[in-house]
């Protein structure tokens, strides 16, 4: 089980394979009833501001679990996928297709921040 980790471990925003299910009791079976078994891909979505609980998504569910439960959960990580290049605007992403502007002004191409939207 080599790169075998804690799901605990694992930072918002990267995949994952559950690669064993550690604990005992109602709680591993809970666990296991919830989709929570081997070789089940997840994702981590969000972590709450001091760490726990962390939200994952696995088998098209979400689901929180406490940092007890997921340092029970060993799963191995998925290459990370390629990077997106700038938006034509240079600033991310902005759902625009090639070609065309944002639409969010001057401000947001030169890195202003965010103005209404």
């Amino acid at each position: 089980m080599a790169g075998a980790r804690p799901l605990c471990e694992l930072a918002a925003g990267r995949e994952a394979v559950i690669r064993s299910l550690g604990g005992s009791g109602a709680i591993r079976q809970r666990l296991l009833d919830m989709g929570i078994t081997r070789g089940a891909e997840l994702r981590v979505e969000r972590r709450a501001p001091l760490g726990d609980p962390i939200e994952i998504r696995v088998k098209g569910y979400y689901l929180a679990l406490r940092h007890e439960e997921a340092r029970d959960i060993l799963v191995e990580e998925l290459a990370a996928p390629p990077a997106a290049g700038p938006a034509p605007c240079g600033q991310g992403d902005c759902g625009r297709g090639a070609g065309r502007g944002c639409g969010r002004g001057w401000r947001h191409r030169l890195g202003f921040g965010r103005r209404g939207g």
